[in-house]
């Protein structure tokens, strides 16, 4: 049943998804092939892809079906890649105009990933549940 671990939590389980890991695309990208030559980032990278497709093809069966269990290696791996991308992020410097409007760009995309993460926490927090209904 391919996505449905990621169906229990929402509406929209690709764009969730994209949105989930868009930061770190877009960090990736910006950093052109130097991470490629290091090998830590490459594992994390290769993690994480590892952990979403466990995620997406790997369901239980019976009462642990809805557990959701096979998200956390995906979700441990995500936020690996996340402080790693944090890291890049904060090493971009440069002089151009159109790198500066990239690296902003991606600061806007990761204080809107932030906010999401804080303001879902605080709906846990308050009582929602963490299953969609």
């Amino acid at each position: 049943k391919p996505w449905f671990s990621f169906s229990m939590h929402t509406q929209i389980p690709k764009a969730a998804v994209v949105c989930s890991c868009l930061f770190c695309v877009g960090v990736l990208l910006a950093c052109g092939t130097t991470w490629w030559k290091q090998r830590e980032s490459l594992f994390v990278v290769f993690m994480t892809c590892l952990g979403f497709l466990e995620a997406l093809c790997l369901v239980e069966q019976g009462r642990r079906s809805v557990d959701g269990n096979f998200l956390w290696g995906y979700s441990f791996c995500l936020f690996i890649l996340f402080v790693l991308c944090a890291w890049k992020w904060f090493a971009l410097v440069s002089n151009s105009l159109g790198k500066k409007l990239l690296q902003w760009g991606l600061g806007v995309l990761y204080g809107w990933h932030l906010y999401c993460g804080v303001l879902f926490f605080l709906r846990l927090v308050g009582g929602e549940t963490y299953w969609m209904k």
